[in-house]
């Protein structure tokens, strides 16, 4: 319906197509895709106002192109450009190293030392140990002790790695699912949320994350002298569990 109006009266149909937007009964990128498409069937008739619209629109999206990639400094890894909902949704498409290559740790360091955080609970996505760099932190898949809880987004969105720089393999990809609803208090370069434990909205979620970790422990005790991974597991979480 969009694309037809365009051909009446396309100041119109822009200003109907952003009323309708600005009232949520259409999303922003379907109304402008329509009203743009429109425009331009209308004008293959007219090749001089083709032309001359081609050029500013090439203009305008190489502006917003440069604009984007300028904001997204020194962050180029986890980058994605608007259409595709920028860096913060870039987890809808890739996660590990072709988004999250454990690269903010030090951008976390950094967060903890002006934001007053003395330790968090850590779920690092990466083989360098946090300490390295200065980080206190707990393991956050030994439950929680901290006021507040750093995941990396490749563990976070479910994808197994080892955890922390230790050799401990997650063995449930969905084990950080509750954090997924929560909103972050941070978002370290893209790649590392920082969420606040004791925030009155976020207890239920805190509560169902330390119930999948009680089950995960339960099932290795369970399986232990029978399962192979159960015993790696076990045996790994010996040697860094306090």
């Amino acid at each position: 319906a969009i694309v037809l109006a365009t051909f009446v009266s396309e100041d119109l149909t822009c200003i109907a197509a952003g009323l309708m937007v600005a009232d949520g009964r259409l999303a922003l990128l379907p109304a402008v895709l329509a009203a743009g498409l429109g425009i331009f069937v209308g004008d293959v008739g007219r090749p001089e106002r083709l032309r001359g619209r081609i050029a500013w629109i090439t203009a305008a999206a190489t502006c917003l192109l440069v604009l984007t990639t300028l904001r997204a400094w020194p962050h180029y890894l986890p980058f994605f450009n608007s259409l595709a909902g920028g860096p913060r949704l870039g987890h809808r498409y890739l996660v590990d190293s072709d988004l999250d290559f454990g690269q903010d740790l030090i951008g976390l360091k950094r967060y903890m030392r002006d934001t007053g955080i003395a330790k968090v609970d850590l779920a690092y996505y990466g083989r360098p140990r946090p300490e390295r760099y200065g980080i206190r932190f707990d393991h956050l898949f030994l439950g929680r002790k901290s006021r507040h809880a750093a995941i990396s987004a490749t563990l976070l969105w479910g994808k197994p790695y080892f955890v922390n720089g230790t050799s401990w393999w997650l063995p449930d990809p969905d084990l950080f699912a509750p954090f997924r609803r929560l909103e972050p208090v941070a978002l370290i370069g893209y790649t590392i949320y920082v969420f606040g434990l004791d925030a009155p909205e976020n207890p239920a979620a805190v509560q169902q994350f330390e119930r999948r970790i009680a089950a995960l422990f339960d099932a290795l005790v369970h399986h232990a002298g029978t399962d192979a991974f159960a015993d790696d597991a076990t045996a790994v979480l010996a040697t860094i569990a306090p």
